[in-house]
């Protein structure tokens, strides 16, 4: 079926003129190299156009418009949010609309169809459909034959006596010698850390059981044995309460701020720093970094322990949890976000717990683990990056990534 041209330009200005005023960013068209420029800056009303440097284009960028191209593998590859434009004048072509869904399925993707639908959720990235793509569709580990576009890069090297590192980094992935998930995540550029407090910043394990040992003899409960008393540390106190003594959500929020004052009371400072953490915060400072702490602990315990162990001055936001109990990690992330006026791509957020990874994924961040606190192992595998000290923390996010 025919596509108007008109009708299909109107449709895609008006949800550019949408997303620009309702989300404060400029729409950049990133244009086919033999595109003439003045006929697509009028067909765009007059917006900026790129010729020929898309992948640079979107590196750059903070959403990514996708229409109908290959080039959809930047927005991947880059860790973008993507959000398909398929307004009625595309949905007439079928090729183009089935195209349409099915990116939107493998990438968990966003389809806006018209300017009323632009809004802030479509800033948001599904990291592990993100993953799977990249593994799927864009690299091979472990194959026999090189793939044709490998094939044209050794050809072109070989005849110009080129080196380039992306041949050399492609080259590695296709023997398998590279992680997809490194290679991917060595595209981006994150702004922020969120970081978890106990297990990730402080060993907090001697001062939270003394207080939870209290806490049982005040409320007086059955005791606890010690292995038992080990799965209190990290966790929502809440969540502890009810798993370990049978509590409904009331009493378990009850006791669990009765914890908080005995522990801020008697044992709130009884912790310690992990190896190089001071060392760590200070690199990641120098090198540009924005930080924020979002963590389980209680707001006031949580910004007395920092300031007494010298490293609240690290943090531009720290947010812990309320006495109500209304805010579960992913909450306490996004309020860190929102304060910081970040996107989910932007951030990325280190801790040491699956309720660290369910709480980033909710929010829409990555993750990366840490295996020297109370929730991961190394012999186990993860999903996600897992960190063995402070020093690979530093290494990583001051030397492995491109700033």
């Amino acid at each position: 079926m025919r596509v108007g041209a008109e009708k299909y330009y109107a449709e895609i200005n008006a949800i550019f003129d949408r997303i620009e005023s309702s989300l404060g960013l400029e729409v950049i068209i990133a244009a086919h190299p033999r595109a003439n420029i003045e006929i697509s800056r009028k067909m765009y009303a007059g917006r900026r156009i790129v010729l020929g440097n898309t992948a640079k284009v979107v590196k750059s960028s903070k959403l990514v418009l996708f229409r109908f191209s290959n080039s959809i593998v930047f927005g991947v590859m880059a860790h973008k949010p993507i959000v398909l434009l398929c307004n009625q004048e595309i949905e007439k072509v079928s090729y183009f609309r089935d195209m349409c869904f099915k990116y939107a399925e493998q990438l968990n993707l966003k389809i806006l169809k018209n300017a009323n639908k632009v809004n802030r959720t479509m800033l948001s990235v599904d990291t592990e459909r993100y993953t799977k793509f990249i593994r799927e569709r864009i690299a091979y580990k472990e194959v026999n034959e090189p793939c044709f576009w490998m094939s044209v890069v050794e050809l072109v090297n070989k005849k110009y006596s080129l080196i380039c590192n992306y041949t050399k980094m492609t080259r590695n992935i296709m023997k398998g010698r590279v992680n997809l998930i490194d290679y991917k995540e060595n595209t981006m550029m994150y702004k922020v850390i969120l970081w978890d407090l106990d297990g990730t910043l402080l060993d907090t394990s001697k001062g939270v059981k003394n207080a939870v040992k209290h806490t049982i003899e005040y409320l007086g409960l059955r005791k606890l044995e010690e292995h038992v008393l080990d799965e209190f540390v990290g966790p929502p106190m809440q969540f502890s309460f009810q798993k370990y003594y049978a509590m409904g959500e009331a009493e378990a929020l009850q006791s669990a701020n009765v914890f908080r004052e005995i522990y801020k009371e008697q044992s709130l400072f009884e912790a310690e720093l992990y190896p190089n953490t001071l060392e760590t915060l200070t690199a990641l400072k120098n090198k540009g970094y924005i930080m924020a702490l979002a963590t389980n602990k209680s707001h006031d315990n949580a910004i007395a322990i920092l300031k007494h162990f010298c490293i609240a001055k690290y943090f531009e936001v720290m947010q812990g949890a309320d006495l109500e109990g209304r805010l579960k990690k992913a909450d306490i992330i996004l309020k860190c976000m929102d304060e910081l006026k970040i996107s989910a791509h932007e951030a990325v957020y280190i801790g040491d717990s699956m309720f660290d990874v369910e709480g980033a994924r909710k929010a829409g961040i990555n993750f990366y683990g840490v295996s020297y606190g109370f929730g991961f192992r190394e012999e186990n595998e993860y999903q996600f990056k897992l960190f063995k000290n402070m020093k690979e923390i530093k290494e990583r996010f001051c030397e492995g990534f491109e700033r």
